[in-house]
């Protein structure tokens, strides 16, 4: 999202600094509603583990020779900028099509991706373990439970 100069120019007449910061925070208001909605998307999809996916959106409000621009998501440098991805457009399998642009070239993973799986699986069994609550389990929670069995 971006705002012209002619339209600073114009909110500059109107008031000036005054309604630069009313653009500002509605701006901000907006990237926090968006990044709102994105994490309840992860949520819905469980795809929490570790929550860095969620946690790690943020978004930044630059203003520049009087045009403010809005970035929102990962960090460039941010691990989680590399598999966001992966989560929105799912991953082929070999025998399957799900019409992303990832697919496993094997059916039998290197073992880099082992590794992960690994961690994966025992990070969930840790935090399941630690899980005291019997009714009422979220999906995540049940999901954890029964890979600690």
């Amino acid at each position: 999202m971006s705002i012209t100069s002619d339209q600073v120019a114009f909110l500059k007449a109107g008031g000036a600094k005054q309604n630069l910061d009313i653009v500002n925070n509605i701006l901000n208001k907006y990237a926090l509603e968006f990044i709102g909605n994105a994490q309840k998307n992860l949520i819905k999809k469980n795809a929490i583990s570790t929550g860095e996916l969620s946690s790690s959106l943020t978004f930044i409000v630059k203003e520049l020779n009087n045009n403010y621009t809005i970035s929102i998501g990962y960090l460039k440098q941010d691990k989680a900028a590399k598999y966001y991805d992966f989560i929105n457009k799912g991953v082929n399998g070999v025998e399957n099509n799900r019409s992303s642009p990832y697919s496993f070239k094997t059916k039998f993973p290197g073992r880099a991706m082992m590794t992960n799986i690994l961690l994966w699986l025992r990070s969930a069994k840790n935090k399941s373990r630690n899980e005291d609550q019997k009714k009422g389990l979220s999906k995540l929670q049940g999901k954890r439970k029964k890979l600690s069995k």
